[in-house]
Parts: C-alpha cells; sequence; structure tokens
C-alpha cells in the first residue's frame, strides 16, 4: 500500500467497483485542503518537480468510499478440486456494514430524540486534531493546515502487527519496533474503548434447576462500531467469557481458552465444528462466539478463501441503525441460528445482543460468589493457524 492508493482514487469512481479494483485519476494526488475558503492556495511546485503528481482539492478524500473499493471484497468460489463453480463469497463487507447503519445517515430511521451517529470510516481510524500541522517534511516556511487527519489506520488485528514487529530483518521492514508499538497501542485502544460495551443486566437465583441451586445473569454487549464486530477477514471472532468462583473454587465457567488460544469445549473438533448461536446457555461447553462460518460447497467449515461458497453462520454484533430491509443487506446478511434469537435479530436496529446464562453448582461454603463476565477478541484463532503447521517448513515454524 503507497499514498496514492487513497489520495490518487477518481473522484468521479470511488465506491463503486469493489474488491481492488479502484479507478485512479492519473497525475494527480488528491487532498483535503486547497479549496479555496479561508486557507493559503496549495504550494504544489515540489510535488510536481519529483513526483510529477498535481496537488488537488479532493472533497471524497474525507469519505468513507475512499475505503470502500478495497473493503468490500467478493471473492470467486471453487469446488474441492479448484475448479470454478460461478459462485460468489462475500469475504468482508465492512463498508457496506457501515452503509446499513447509523454511521452513514442510510440506515433504519432511529427516533427524533436520538443522538446523531453519524461519522465517516476516518472518523475513527484517522482522527483528526485541531492543532496546525505544515503536511510537507521538506519545506518549514509552508503554511501550516488544520484540522488534520492522523494517520493512524489502527484496525484490531494487534496479532499480525506483533509477528512483523518481531520479524522486521526476515519481512525486509523498514518501519521501527518502536512505531509499531505505537500503532498497537492505538490499536489496543481501540478494541478497548471503541468497539463493546459489556453490561450485566440482571442477576437472580432461582431455587432449584436439577436438582441444584442456579444463578441467572444476562449479558448486554453493545457495538460502538460503525460496521459489524468483527468486521474483515472472515476468520476473527469474539466471544463471551463467564465463570463463578469462590476463594480458589471455580464453580461453572463457559468460555475458557487455553494456553495457545484454543477455545474449550469449542475447538477440539477444529474447523470441522463450530458453536451455533445461543439464546440461553445453561452448560459450560456451551459459548457464545460472534464470528462469521464460511462453507465449502459441501456445507463443510473451510479456511481456504477459494473454497468459500456461503456463510453457515454470521451472528456478528450488528452495529447501530442496521436493517434486514436495507438495499446492502444482501452482502451484510445475518445467518444461521440468530435469526430465530428474539434478542438479537429483533433488536438488531439498537446495535445490541442479551444472552441468558444459567449457573449451576453449590458453593463449598457460605459466603459470596464472585462472577466475571469479560469479552475477548481474536483475529487469528488457533484452529484457524493450526493446519499450517502440518507442512513442514522453516518459515511457517
Amino acid at each position: 500500500m503507497s499514498c496514492v492508493a487513497c489520495h490518487q482514487q477518481s473522484l468521479d469512481s470511488s465506491g463503486v467497483s469493489f474488491s481492488g479494483i479502484m479507478h485512479f485519476d492519473s497525475a494527480i494526488i488528491y487532498g483535503p485542503y486547497g479549496l479555496g475558503k479561508d486557507e493559503p492556495p496549495l504550494y504544489d511546485l515540489p510535488m510536481m518537480t519529483y513526483s510529477n503528481y498535481t496537488p488537488m482539492y479532493g472533497s471524497h478524500i474525507e469519505e468513507s468510499v475512499i475505503c470502500a473499493d478495497c473493503h468490500t471484497l467478493i471473492t470467486q468460489t471453487t469446488d474441492l478440486d479448484g475448479n470454478p463453480t460461478g459462485g460468489e463469497f462475500v469475504e468482508q463487507a465492512t463498508y457496506h456494514e457501515w452503509i446499513n447503519s447509523a454511521f452513514s445517515g442510510l440506515g433504519v430511521d432511529l427516533p427524533e430524540d436520538a443522538e446523531d451517529f453519524e461519522a465517516t470510516c476516518q472518523s475513527c481510524h484517522m482522527p483528526q486534531i485541531d492543532d496546525p500541522v505544515i503536511i510537507s517534511s521538506g519545506y518549514a516556511f509552508l503554511e501550516p493546515r488544520t484540522p488534520y487527519g492522523l494517520h493512524q489506520l489502527a484496525g484490531a488485528n494487534t496479532a499480525m502487527l506483533e509477528i512483523m514487529r518481531d520479524n522486521l530483518s526476515q519481512l525486509g521492514l523498514t518501519a521501527s519496533i518502536e512505531q509499531f508499538d505505537s500503532t498497537l497501542l492505538w490499536t489496543q485502544q481501540m478494541l478497548t474503548e471503541k468497539t463493546i460495551d459489556l453490561e450485566v443486566l440482571s442477576t437472580s437465583w432461582n431455587d432449584v434447576i436439577f436438582g441444584e441451586d442456579a444463578y441467572e445473569i444476562v449479558v448486554q454487549l453493545r457495538n460502538k462500531a460503525g460496521h459489524k464486530f468483527p468486521s474483515g477477514y472472515p476468520a476473527r471472532r469474539a466471544w463471551i467469557e463467564v465463570v463463578a468462583h469462590q476463594g480458589g473454587d471455580t464453580l461453572w465457567h463457559s468460555g475458557k481458552w487455553e494456553e495457545g488460544g484454543f477455545l474449550v469445549g469449542v475447538d477440539e473438533g477444529g474447523l470441522d465444528t463450530y458453536e451455533p448461536h445461543y439464546t440461553d446457555i445453561v452448560e459450560e461447553d456451551e459459548v457464545q462466539v460472534y464470528e462469521l462460518v464460511a462453507v465449502d460447497v459441501t456445507g463443510t467449515p473451510t479456511n481456504v478463501l477459494e473454497r468459500a461458497a456461503s456463510s453457515a453462520k454470521d451472528n456478528r454484533l450488528l452495529p447501530l441503525g442496521f436493517s434486514d430491509d436495507h438495499a446492502a443487506y444482501d452482502t451484510t446478511r445475518i445467518e444461521g441460528q440468530a435469526l430465530q434469537d428474539v434478542d438479537y435479530a429483533f433488536t438488531s436496529e439498537a446495535g445490541l445482543d442479551r444472552t441468558h446464562y444459567t449457573m449451576t453448582g453449590n458453593p463449598s461454603v457460605a459466603g459470596d460468589v464472585i462472577v466475571d463476565v469479560r469479552i475477548w477478541y481474536q483475529s487469528m484463532p488457533a484452529r484457524w493457524v493450526a493446519p499450517m503447521f502440518d507442512i513442514q517448513d522453516s518459515t511457517i515454524q
């Protein structure tokens, strides 16, 4: 990726082709400055001299359409022998998810007293500062520009950033460890502050269920992102962990994970099995996992992108304002048992999901039982990576 991948995109053709099929205006570099307004004119001589590009104002450079051509990806399906089937698979539709949300202004109509949530992709991934910035590295005499969009471009994939940081020389990268660490920090802040609100709505005791005392809680998640969460590459998943403990004893535990990132009770079957979407969870080996499950032409889950033919499950958390009546629903569909979950499908426009837990178990002694609730996120689940290690190759190892 170079600067021109965004800044040379056509003013008239951005956001219409997708799948990396991009349209560029020759010898022009677009930016958010130079329209006139109350700012100084562009000093275009250095760029024209050294790159033969003419810098110009482009209104689209601050709009989400700049992200659309790459972040909606449709792949062509093959059968198990690699023969094209003529079918297509929506590998990701992050831009369409944003379109089908309140953040684009094109989602469902929210109540009049609802907060204005409209925001572009850049609002989160390139946050603006009002500090005046000289945007040329070698011309300190230039007039500073404001506002300025920080080119952080942080997403949610800390795992890949760490691999790159820890293998700079092998990968031929020129960025420093410190620069990777700063991007990792922005990414962690994005994940912890701008993705999910978690709330325990209610707690109650039932006298007896199955001969044991039962403790019930309702966990609510609210998606704060302007698209589904997780979004992007279909490996990514999030899940809820609920654990009840007293002193050093664990009484009940759903969503437990082991060293290496394997989910207990979920990943034992590898890619061939997956958790359904749950409304109610009563057993410890039942886990609420938010994910897209791609399947091949036989209906078997796959991590080979060319074989992906359809989705058996897509219960990823929906953005505020999402609608199943929207024109973009064909690329942003809900799939699987989430369609039958009243707390999910019928509150989809609110960006919410609620999961009901019934935990059974008898405390060993009198006293408080502590219940911890967390949500975890993986960009690179262990069961997706595991098949690579069946191939004995020094680079993979």
